[in-house]
């Protein structure tokens, strides 16, 4: 939700919330409200002043991987009332598996994120010392190409890190479902929880 306000002025104020119900074939149900205020919005964000609701239906078909996997998860679960007791035990020893696998590759694309950012920050803030003490006489001005290629070097490796968190997540999504066969996916800010040794132990 960006807001600006400066010497009592509300310079912006811009509200956007969206949902999604996503289904087990493919087809997502959304919702969206938006409201927008302040002295500096521009005429192309203007909107009622009670705000602007929406609501529609989408069919992504580039994610027909992932919705396939769902399908194949809900499919595996409903055999279980077909299968003996050992063979249920197996199938469901199989997707608990999957399912802990799923969740490892989440928290590992999480902390690998985690990290990028923390080089790209450490970066940007190195070149600003360097540009300081380049400026100030101490060092010559070549040295700040350095840190800036530096920085330039980090920024995608998290793009891609943050790329590969988001397909994790969409994986770790493919286990989580409702009652009545409603799938949910992880939203943005949701993370894992890191100390896990005791539940891990106790739950196996």
């Amino acid at each position: 939700m960006p807001r600006k306000d400066f010497k009592g002025t509300e310079y912006y104020d811009r509200l956007n919330a969206t949902f999604k119900i996503p289904t087990w074939y493919g087809i997502e149900l959304k919702g969206n409200f938006e409201q927008n205020e302040g002295v500096y919005i521009n005429s192309d964000e203007t909107v009622p002043d009670d705000g602007l609701y929406s609501a529609g239906v989408s069919l992504s078909l580039g994610r027909g991987s992932w919705i396939n996997e769902r399908m194949a998860t809900l499919k595996r679960a409903k055999l279980f009332r077909e299968q003996s007791k050992a063979d249920r035990d197996l199938l469901v020893n199989q997707i608990l598996f999957d399912a802990s696998l799923a969740y490892f590759k989440w928290l590992q694309a999480y902390k690998d994120s985690r990290v990028y950012a923390n080089f790209l920050e450490n970066a940007q803030v190195r070149f600003i010392g360097i540009k300081k003490s380049a400026l100030a006489g101490d060092i010559a001005a070549i040295d700040t190409v350095e840190a800036k290629i530096a920085i330039r070097n980090r920024a995608p490796e998290l793009e891609q890190a943050r790329v590969t968190l988001v397909n994790q997540s969409m994986e770790l999504s493919n286990f989580l479902w409702l009652g009545d066969n409603i799938p949910v996916n992880l939203q943005p800010n949701v993370i894992p929880d890191e100390d896990l040794d005791i539940e891990i132990d106790r739950d196996l």
